[in-house]
This record gives C-alpha cells, structure tokens and sequence, in this order.
C-alpha cells in the first residue's frame, strides 16, 4: 500500500511542482504548509479511485478527519486521524500526514496499528523522522522541498 501510495504522491508532485512554478513566475508565493497539508490530504483520498485500486474501488470509502478514542498528550479530547480509507477484505489503511515529529501522531498511528489498521505516517517539512514498530514512514521531505522550490530558478 505504501508503494501505491507513493506512486499517487510522486504523480501529486509533477502535478504541483508545475502549479507552483506558475504561481511563483507571476509573483506569488510558496504555498503554506496548511496548503501543502490540504493538497496531500486531497491526493491520499484519491487513493480509492478505481485506476489505483482496480474494481473494488467502487466499495472503497475515504474519511477525512475520523475520531478516534486515543486523547493525544493530555488534550482533553479525541484525536482525528487525517485520512482513513476502508477497503473491504483488507486492513483500513490510516494515513496521518505532518510537516514535523509528532508525538499525537504517533499515539494516533499506534492506536490505529493496535486496532488492525494499516498504519501509515507521510511526513514532509523539517525534524527528524522517528521510528515506530508496526508503522510505515513515507518521507517526501525531499519532494515537497523540490515542489516548494518550484519556480526559483
């Protein structure tokens, strides 16, 4: 899945890459890591579309921003898992998606690796990657720099 994944996210990146490149030759700036965050979130989702997952695609679900029971450093409150796309037959696959280290999210991930899951941490920005047993690490650090620098030359 991870491998799927990264194949829809390295397409994210040409297809970025040349927006940003546009934006930026007609004087506007880097996207925001809130931008970038809700670009990924949008290209994850379309994890379920039928040319990546073939004829069960069309009993795939997607859900952005799912409750889960897990209260994430003492917060008071139920954390949200960024994208969680059930297929039946087959582990959900849990996507948590952050600029940085993340100690909520990985309480989330391994919540979510306890209960079955099939978890899944697409980390971009800066800090270091930490390992977590039972959870895959997509870096695209270098790809999202390279879309952010999009444009400069």
């Amino acid at each position: 899945m991870a491998i799927m994944l990264g194949n829809i996210l390295a397409d994210w990146s040409q297809r970025a890459a040349a927006a940003v490149a546009r934006d930026r030759a007609t004087g506007h700036r880097p996207p925001a890591t809130a931008e970038i965050t809700r670009s990924l979130t949008q290209a994850v989702t379309s994890f379920r579309d039928e040319n990546v997952i073939g004829p069960i695609a069309k009993y795939a679900r997607a859900y952005r921003e799912l409750r889960v029971p897990v209260d994430p450093d003492g917060k008071g409150r139920f954390g949200r898992l960024d994208v969680v796309v059930w297929l039946p037959g087959v582990p959900d696959l849990v996507v948590e998606i952050d600029s940085r280290p993340s100690p909520a999210s990985a309480q989330k991930l391994t919540f979510a690796r306890d209960a079955g899951a099939y978890p899944l941490w697409v980390r971009f920005g800066t800090g270091g990657i930490e390992k977590i047993d039972g959870v895959t690490v997509l870096d695209i650090r270098d790809i999202v720099q390279a879309v952010l620098d999009s444009g400069t030359e």
